[in-house]
């Protein structure tokens, strides 16, 4: 066809504009049809979110499926008539609709065990003034409050008994459920201290300033001492999640610098992080590492270990393959490069510029995946044969003919050289995904890991040595595995705290009774301090 254009319609004989108007009309007709699997595409993904409201909360897009307040429309019919005056025509959250997503039932089941507030106008008059009105109507609606947040001491009391008669030295008595040996701190106060450092992010010197204004004070060496111990604590429940990892069909992997507190350099350590879905079942590890080795995923998935591993470009992975572990290079850290050289290029000359052609190359690929995932392939097999569709595979021969032809046209030490054999040396790693269907195109899996850690490192600024870095993987662990798995996490690292004194090793974020408990032990507190609350009011 190419040569029909250069030629020019005009010169070519009655055969050639035959066989050009053939190759047109097909083309015509493969764009058509490739629009139109976009489109089933689209509309099935559609369909799909209007028929799960919670997944259209989740990621706020109501305005895309409700009339009633979809703030585009109504602009635009603004725009159309501007001189009207309607509602429906300004753009923006109609009047009256509500701001949150209970509804009225659910805030009155949840108001049911508090006392409500009345307000009572004709209370406010002198008693000789009440008379001589009547109740007109009444309104009812909910507030939410903040119940303040404090320490206090309790007293506890650990009875021995004896055999009556037994003059042995038998005795039954009820071990301490401290999680700590000799410490005062319940699990209640340190899984506060923990979550507020791994889970929001504060220091312990910004913790130690709250702490002040209690009755009991405490130092940040203190604190440090309780996490410490807390953490250690919760190791076997740690190893045991670590072990499950070695039963993972596909782990992602990546990792993340972190600064210990006597680094000369801006790093001195390593946090690993691993994700994947073991007996259906979400899970996260971290693990810190006082270098960049990669020899703490064998530690963590061991020799024997012959799944999937999703992992960057990082060359310390190579030596995984030799150990019989199959690997998947992200695709996304190979096109980011070429998007940096187009960064430092002038905006006129962007277009034309082969690493653009290798971004719309890469982009091609992460469509395919897209339409793949619409069409909801049920087994691994399945996916793997939409992958293998020739339409498909031949986006990914000339992706790499492309970045052949730049490695062989540009200098040595060029960025465009450098950004190609990036992808050529592991091009078998990278492509692994066209000959086996569990692998993904990128390791957004991992990457979706190490950001809460990344967040929280920002405000907690270092770590104290090797055990300091252990204490945050083992935190941080713990944290992420309640959020992916819909349970809250202070509560959770609550449980496994008033749990750490029977040595048990139980993997509980995925025990069928671990929300129950959960909340039973919440209602517990909530009696205690309404019971609490009653009391201050009624002696005051």
């Amino acid at each position: 066809m190419k040569n029909y254009v250069e030629k020019g319609i005009e010169e070519m004989s009655l055969e050639e504009l035959k066989a050009y108007a053939v190759a047109m009309r097909k083309r015509a007709e493969s764009e058509k049809k490739r629009a139109d699997d976009v489109t089933a595409a689209l509309n099935r993904l559609l369909s799909e979110f209007a028929d799960k409201k919670t997944i259209i909360k989740r990621y706020n897009m109501e305005r895309f499926f409700s009339k009633s307040d979809n703030a585009y429309e109504r602009s635009t019919k603004s725009n159309r008539n501007p001189d009207a005056k309607s509602r429906k025509g300004k753009a923006g959250r109609p009047r009256g609709s509500k701001n949150y997503d209970y509804t009225k039932e659910e805030l009155e089941q949840l108001s049911k065990d508090n006392e409500p507030i009345t307000y009572d106008a004709l209370m406010s008059l002198p008693e000789d003034q009440r008379e001589g009105f009547v109740r007109v109507s009444e309104t009812t609606g909910y507030q939410l409050e903040i119940v303040q947040k404090k320490i206090i001491v309790r007293k506890v009391i650990n009875i021995t008994y004896k055999k009556d008669g037994d003059t042995g030295t038998e005795f039954l008595r009820e071990p301490t459920h401290m999680p700590i040996k000799g410490c005062i701190a319940a699990p209640s106060l340190l899984s506060d201290v923990l979550f507020m450092k791994y889970g929001f992010g504060v220091p312990h010197y910004r913790y130690v300033n709250w702490l002040e204004t209690q009755p009991i004070p405490i130092t940040s060496q203190l604190l440090y001492d309780w996490t410490g111990g807390a953490c250690n604590a919760m190791l076997p429940t740690y190893d045991h999640m670590k072990e499950s990892f070695r039963r993972a069909d596909v782990v992602n992997i990546d990792e993340t610098p972190v600064r210990t507190v006597d680094a000369k350099d801006r790093i001195n350590g390593y946090i690993f992080v691993f994700s994947a879905e073991v007996d259906g079942i979400k899970r996260r590890l971290y693990h810190f590492s006082p270098d960049r080795t990669t020899s703490i995923v064998r530690e963590v998935l061991g020799d024997d270990y012959h799944g999937l591993i999703v992992v960057d470009g990082y060359d310390g992975y190579d030596c995984f393959a030799d150990l019989g572990m199959k690997i998947q290079r992200c695709l996304v850290h190979a096109v980011r490069k070429f998007k940096e050289i187009l960064k430092g290029t002038p905006k006129n000359k962007q277009k034309k510029h082969p690493a653009n052609q290798v971004v719309k190359a890469f982009g091609e690929l992460f469509t395919d995946e897209e339409i793949i995932k619409q069409l909801n392939p049920k087994t691994p097999e399945e996916k793997l044969a939409l992958r293998q569709d020739p339409k498909r595979m031949a986006h990914v021969t000339a992706l790499v003919t492309l970045l052949e032809r730049i490695s062989k046209d540009y200098a040595d030490g060029s960025n465009m050289k450098k950004a190609a054999d990036y992808f050529l040396r592991d091009k078998d790693s990278f492509l692994l995904f066209t000959k086996d269907g569990r692998a993904p195109l990128d390791n957004s899996e991992a990457e979706r890991t190490v950001k809460p850690y990344a967040l929280a490192r920002r405000n907690f600024l270092f770590v104290r040595g090797k055990n300091g870095g252990d204490c945050s993987a083992i935190a941080m662990t713990m944290i992420q595995n309640a959020y992916i798995n819909d349970i809250e996490p202070m509560s959770y690292l609550e449980l496994l705290l008033a749990d750490a004194y029977k040595g048990n090793a139980d993997d509980l974020p995925w025990l069928a009774e671990t929300k129950d408990r959960i909340a039973a032990m919440i209602l517990a507190k909530e009696g205690s301090e309404a019971k609490a609350r009653s009391k201050d009011q009624h002696s005051s």
